[in-house]
This record gives structure tokens, C-alpha cells and sequence, in this order.
């Protein structure tokens, strides 16, 4: 029921509102020395894409990151919250009345197009999903398909500036785009790190794994292998081949590859082409202590915009 939503063919249908959405976005910043690049453009950007993709108002965006925040505590385990999981519940129970409320609004007006309209129906044709189940993946479609989003691009300009021979060959090189977008989610990974339940006995590397045993397992870690990436310590924006892990492998391989991978794109594009200049404007980053999710809260840029 996902998978059609989020094919290649699908997304390639979105460039031109994505590229619509930016360039509104930074337009709205134009004139300004001074920026936040994930309050003012990477958090709205990934976040009005997916609400059109569901088919839920844009204009929700503030009460979606809020919930959005609360629930990055939980799946991140940021330790730095002790009331993270009374934040959290609170979050999700909002969030889920929210969606069924947006649910029933859709049935009887009988909407059609949007992703949220796809589980309906098959809801409503034969039960083949449940109403938890139809809530459940709006909610977690919702959080994932913008906070990952919103750390590639936050994460992309941080590594530019702190690799400003990268940020120079992508200036004098943009057709280097994709292949940096790719090392962006080698070298910073959104996601460092996922659990799994091990399905059987094994011996790995000299360890024993239980069946039902509890794995973490670190992307970002596999993403600095040396046996499989040259000088993985090194961010190189032409690197090929690049076989990284930034969105899983295997079953639970990431739905949204494609639109992560098309947005970050265009982001990066768009900001490269428009802010001939840019730099830190603070020494510190409000950076999240999470095992799980690698983000950037704030991304203070002092700023110089093309004519």
C-alpha cells in the first residue's frame, strides 16, 4: 500500500512542488543576515511534503513539530529528558486523535488522491488493514518522512562548511549533487543507529547472539567500515562506489529512500545557488544526545544572497 506512493515514477510527479516549496521558503528569508537553516528551511521544507503526500494541511506544521519533537525523545532515547516518555505519550495520543479525526473527515467527503485516501480504501474494501493499523502508519509516516529529512539537509551544509574544499567543488561542480547527497548519508547518517530482534542463534565475529536477543545495530559505524569504504574517515563529496547503509537494508530497507534522496537534492541545489555565501553565526550547536537519531536542533548561518 506504501510502496506506490513512494515509487521513483511517484516522486519524480513531486519535483516541481518540491522545488515550488523551496524556492517559497527561501524566498521568505531573502534580505535576512541572519538564519536559522533547520527552523526556517529544513524542518518545514521535508515536513509540508509528506502533509501533502498524506493529505493533511500544511498549514499544521507548527503542531506537527511539536509532536514531532516529543516523540524524537522516545525513539531517540535522549537520555538529556528524564519526562520523555510521559512528553511522548502525550504526543502520540494527539497525534493519533488527530489523524482519525482527519480519517473521518476524508471518508465523508469522499477524498480521493492522497496517500491517507489509498489506506482507507483498503480499509473500508476488506479490511486488509485496521483502523490502528491505518492511524499507526500515518503517525509514524508523518515522523519519519520529515525529521530524517530535516537532519540530511541540516547535517549536508554543516559537513560543507566544515569541509570547505567540498563545499567548493560542489559550487564549481554541481552536477556532484547526488553523489554528495549520498556521502551526506555515509558520512552523517540521520539515522546512526536501529534495533532488531535476532530470528536465531549465531556467532558473530566471536560473539554469541541469542535467538530473541536485543541487537543495536550501528549504522554509522558500518557506514566507516574499512573494509568496504576507502579512507571512510574522510568526506568526500565524488566518492564511488558507496554502498552506505543511511537507510537500512534488507525488508526494512527505508520506503522513503527516493523522496529523502530528491529533496535533499533540491534543497541543497537551491541553498548553494541562492546564498553564494554562508557561514556559522554561533560557536555552539544545539546538537540532541540521541543513540538513534543525528540531528542539528538549531543551524544559526549568517547569510549573502544572490541578486
Amino acid at each position: 500500500l506504501m510502496l506506490e506512493a513512494f515509487t521513483p515514477r511517484a516522486i519524480d510527479g513531486l519535483v516541481p512542488e518540491i522545488t515550488a516549496i523551496v524556492e517559497g521558503l527561501l524566498a521568505n528569508l531573502a534580505g535576512r543576515d541572519e538564519i536559522d537553516l533547520i527552523g526556517d528551511f529544513a524542518y518545514p521544507l521535508p515536513a509540508t511534503v509528506i502533509a501533502h503526500i498524506l493529505g493533511v494541511p500544511g498549514k499544521d506544521i507548527d503542531r506537527f513539530r511539536d509532536w514531532s519533537d516529543a516523540l524524537a525523545l522516545v525513539v531517540g532515547s535522549v537520555r538529556s529528558a528524564p519526562d520523555r516518555f510521559e512528553r511522548g505519550a502525550e504526543a502520540l495520543v494527539e497525534l493519533t486523535d488527530y489523524f482519525r479525526d482527519a480519517v473521518t473527515e476524508r471518508r465523508v467527503r469522499g477524498a480521493k488522491g492522497a496517500l491517507i485516501d489509498t489506506l482507507i480504501e483498503a480499509h473500508d474494501a476488506d479490511g486488509s488493514l485496521s483502523i490502528e493499523e491505518l492511524v499507526g502508519n500515518c503517525v509514524i509516516l508523518l515522523f519519519a518522512g520529515h525529521e530524517t529529512t530535516t537532519n540530511l539537509i541540516g547535517n549536508g551544509i554543516l559537513l560543507l562548511l566544515d569541509n570547505p574544499d567540498q563545499l567548493a567543488g560542489l559550487r564549481a561542480n554541481p552536477s556532484l549533487i547526488e553523489p554528495a547527497v549520498e556521502e551526506i548519508l555515509r558520512y552523517e547518517p540521520s539515522v546512526h543507529s536501529i534495533l532488531r530482534l535476532a530470528a536465531e542463534d549465531m556467532v558473530l565475529r566471536g560473539k554469541q547472539i541469542r535467538a530473541g536477543d536485543r541487537i543495536q545495530l550501528m549504522l554509522g559505524a558500518a557506514n566507516r567500515d574499512p573494509d568496504v569504504f576507502d579512507d571512510p574517515d574522510r568526506f568526500r563529496i565524488d566518492r564511488s562506489p558507496n554502498r552506505h547503509l543511511g537507510f537500512g537494508y534488507g525488508l526494512h530497507f527505508c520506503v522513503g529512500a527516493e523522496l529523502a534522496r530528491v529533496e535533499g537534492r533540491i534543497a541543497l541545489e537551491h541553498i548553494l545557488k541562492t546564498m553564494p555565501h554562508f557561514e556559522l553565526a554561533g560557536e555552539k550547536l544545539d546538537r540532541e544526545m540521541s543513540l538513534v537519531l543525528r540531528g542539528i536542533n538549531k543551524l544559526p548561518l549568517s547569510v549573502r544572497y544572490a541578486a
